[in-house]
């Protein structure tokens, strides 16, 4: 049963870069931690975090299966954090990440299928193990969401699909295979590119994407990777892509948390290993305090 209880953010980390090229991710939500704890303006409890579940030698043990228990730890983390009547907010970390945090949405509202969610990044992240040039399963959280799938990390998001494709919106997309637009297009995936965004505005594509979302479906998330942003913002991501996301786009975010709808944030692929003069880290703080600054707002005038 999911209690009832005032405003507040349930954070959990994921402190895990096994499914990037460059695992510097993992230390992301520790890099944060600090001053997401000093953060006055918006009540906050944070679920337990780990920095690793392997504190000695394993033997027999693969970096995959490795993995799944790092997205088991976080999916059942994301999922207490609703069962406490708390908005989840679940920072990591790789992109992998996704797989468990909607899938532990989905279940906990009992919305499998009927949530919604956008997904705001430079990368369609929708291989299959077929297709991905990498192998990185980064790239292909959207692909298990839709589908489901076997072998060990399907196992996070079960053998049934988690996300509608009528109900999953792109936002910033610029780089990406041709195989995984075949296959969204296919599907009839909405994909706002960088192009769109130059054409119509940010906050005309944001606008347009949440009247959409909330139309279809009873409940819906934002996840958010870091690269979605230009590189002069947001250096710190092992995937930077140039022509991003400038600084206004956190002005079209503003107040979606308060939505009667909206059910989690997830913010990934923040490497402090490559930030420059704490921008990254600034941005992603800034990310949160926008999405839920409606509360801020509503705090300061009581």
């Amino acid at each position: 049963m999911i209690k009832k209880s005032a405003f507040s953010l349930g954070i959990s980390g994921f402190s895990c870069g096994l499914g990037a090229q460059d695992e510097g991710c993992k230390d992301g939500y520790a890099a944060l931690e600090d001053q997401l704890r000093s953060t006055d303006y918006l009540p906050c409890s944070y679920q337990p975090i780990v920095n690793s579940l392997y504190d000695g030698p394993i033997l027999n043990y693969t970096k995959y299966e490795k993995l799944y228990d790092h997205l088991m730890y976080l999916k059942n983390s994301v999922k207490e954090s609703i069962a406490d009547g708390s908005i989840p907010v679940a920072i990591g970390g790789d992109h992998s990440m996704a797989m468990a945090t909607w899938t532990a949405v989905a279940q906990a509202y009992s919305l499998q299928r009927q949530l919604g969610l956008i997904w705001v990044d430079a990368h369609l992240d929708a291989h299959s193990q077929d297709t991905s040039p990498s192998g990185n399963y980064h790239g292909m959280p959207a692909r298990f969401l839709l589908e489901g799938g076997s072998g060990v990390l399907s196992r996070v998001v079960g053998d049934e699909s988690i996300i509608d494709p009528k109900h999953l919106v792109y936002i910033g997309i610029r780089s990406y295979e041709d195989e995984e637009y075949a296959y969204l297009s296919n599907l009839g995936v909405k994909i706002y590119t960088m192009d769109d965004i130059h054409a119509q505005g940010a906050c005309c594509v944001v606008k347009e994407a949440m009247n959409y979302i909330r139309h279809h479906v009873s409940g819906f998330g934002v996840t958010i990777d870091i690269d979605a942003f230009d590189p002069h913002i947001a250096p710190g991501t092992g995937t930077t892509e140039a022509d991003g996301l400038k600084e206004d786009f956190l002005e079209c975010l503003k107040g979606i948390g308060r939505d009667e709808k909206f059910k989690a944030l997830e913010i990934a692929e923040f490497n402090p290993h490559l930030d420059q003069d704490g921008k990254t880290a600034a941005l992603l703080l800034r990310i949160i305090g926008t999405i839920f600054s409606d509360y801020k707002e509503s705090r300061d005038e009581n």
